[in-house]
């Protein structure tokens, strides 16, 4: 009896098996095959908008204010009072002259107006007293004419004996050799013990002032034509300054032209001042220099990765009925990261930003989805 049982429970199981695999079989008979998922791509709006096309030039950076600091008196550097490539004030010392020699020639320069002014002060008496001899009858006119003249020479000793003690204490005073300008001082050209001279000018140092920067470039005259001439476009215009290849770009603004052509490159000279707070711009240094040279409304832009151009020419891809499909347009100018489309796409298109060289090649389904816009100004363009 138990074996009879025991066949029985594992006859039922083995059918409830077979039932439950073959309800199992039905249902995945019944769904539909799955097919290959939709690669999505990016998709931003053909748009109208107003570009100002810009056009570089290669410039020059130049310090807003240079002062080459000479010696002004003879003798011996005795100190050096600065760090090198520092940056230092108006007014502060630089250098300390030996003044021994000099502190002499003021105290002889002192000596000779005391004497002078003795000299002064001696005619004055004795001319009073030969104006009352004048006025008695007791000296002649010309006598008199004399001592009024000797005087007068003696006035003018002591003014004489002011202007040497003056320049002598001129000359005392630029031993100490102080800073004209606040700004960066370079090496020194001198050290201690160094006999400097002002019959050769003797080169002391040199300050710079970068905290604001001119930058000179310039123009070919050609370009002018239709403008307006340069010199009503140099009047507080914006420019840009472009630092190398690391993307730095500095704002500035046109602050001179020159009245006149250069023979020889048939190019007008230009000059922007920049404002350098972090010094980034040194002076020598090469860098770019964007300047507006024309604007255009109502054109039609693109971002320059949604163009691709081949041997057939340039064109834009859009999504039509998942899938993409290329348009052909015709590209006009650059227009900093967009292109402006003279003709081929409509205002309102979704255009495809992403990268679609795998998709093509695929043939895969696609399904648009909108990229992040990205905040900034009109267009620009270069040239």
């Amino acid at each position: 009896m138990k074996t009879y049982f025991r066949h029985f429970a594992f006859a039922a199981l083995t059918s409830f098996a077979v039932v439950s695999n073959s309800h199992a079989a039905a249902e995945q008979g019944d769904a539909a095959p799955a097919g290959p998922p939709k690669m999505p791509v990016q998709v931003v709006e053909a748009k109208l908008s107003e570009a100002v096309f810009f056009k570089n030039y290669p410039g020059r950076v130049r310090a807003f204010r240079t002062a080459e600091v000479r010696a002004r008196v003879d003798g011996i550097v005795q100190s050096r009072d600065f760090v090198e490539g520092s940056q230092v004030q108006a007014s502060d010392t630089l250098f300390t002259i030996d003044d021994r020699m000099l502190r002499a020639n003021v105290r002889t320069a002192k000596a000779d107006l005391d004497s002078a002014e003795a000299t002064h002060a001696l005619s004055q008496q004795t001319l009073k007293r030969y104006s009352k001899l004048m006025k008695s009858g007791s000296m002649s006119r010309h006598e008199f004419d004399t001592h009024r003249a000797k005087a007068k020479q003696s006035a003018a000793g002591v003014e004489q004996a002011k202007a040497r003690l003056d320049r002598e204490q001129i000359s005392l005073d630029y031993s100490s050799v102080i800073a004209p300008i606040s700004g960066r001082i370079g090496r020194a050209m001198v050290s201690e013990g160094a006999l400097v001279s002002v019959a050769s000018s003797t080169h002391l140092a040199k300050i710079e002032q970068i905290d604001q920067v001119y930058v000179d470039f310039s123009r070919p005259s050609s370009e002018m034509i239709g403008q307006g001439g340069m010199t009503a476009q140099s009047e507080s215009q914006t420019v840009e300054i472009l630092l190398g290849d690391q993307g730095l770009k500095l704002q500035g603004q046109l602050r001179f032209s020159g009245m006149d052509v250069d023979v020889s490159t048939g190019a007008i000279s230009l000059r922007a001042q920049v404002d350098n707070p972090e010094r980034l711009l040194l002076p020598g240094m090469f860098v770019r220099v964007r300047v507006p040279v024309d604007s255009a409304s109502n054109v039609l832009i693109v971002p320059q990765k949604a163009v691709s151009i081949g041997a057939r020419g340039a064109q834009v891809h859009t999504v039509v009925d998942d899938q993409l499909r290329p348009v052909p347009v015709v590209l006009g100018k650059m227009a900093g990261t967009d292109w402006v489309i003279d003709s081929g796409l409509e205002a309102g298109t979704q255009v495809v930003v992403s990268d679609v060289t795998m998709i093509k090649a695929m043939g895969a389904s696609v399904m648009a989805v909108p990229a992040q816009p990205a905040a900034a100004p009109a267009a620009q363009a270069e040239q």
